[in-house]
């Protein structure tokens, strides 16, 4: 698992220990805003499958940089997931002349266009349980699995 940026870090290293991987975490830095530059990459990627978790993706300068930068340390393949695709700007263009084999996004935002390396999972069952526990007065922290 990969960490596009320190804040996400403790997201990227529980995926890490549910499924007995690794971590690396890319040292960015913002020259100006939505313009990241990777600086150094923590950890080893080299002849691995990494897997790179963020929250969200607005203009696709952060996790395109930081494929590139775990293909760049030798990875085998490089895949993305987020759970917000705000897809600012060229962001999609961005994401098509990546080094991701995928990228999987929910559907939190509707995709405006169909691409290729996208793939969208729905968050609808999970919001339909959300209401169905609201209105029956029932807790939903139980669809919450929060980073321990």
């Amino acid at each position: 698992m990969v960490s596009p940026d320190v804040g996400s870090s403790k997201r990227a290293r529980a995926y890490a220990k549910r499924l007995g991987g690794s971590l690396a975490i890319i040292d960015k830095r913002r020259s100006k805003p939505n313009q990241s530059e990777v600086m150094h990459l923590i950890g080893d990627v080299k002849g691995k499958t990494a897997v790179i978790v963020d929250d969200e993706i607005n203009t696709g300068g952060t996790i395109v940089n930081a494929a590139q930068a775990v293909m760049d340390k030798g990875a085998k393949e490089v895949y993305g997931m987020a759970s917000h695709a705000v897809f600012a700007g060229n962001c999609l263009e961005k994401i098509e002349k990546s080094a991701f084999k995928e990228l999987i996004v929910t559907n939190s935002i509707p995709l405006k266009k169909k691409t290729k390396k996208i793939t969208v999972v729905s968050v609808a069952s999970l919001l339909a349980e959300a209401i169905r526990c609201t209105n029956e007065n029932k807790s939903i922290s139980k669809l919450l699995n929060p980073v321990k």
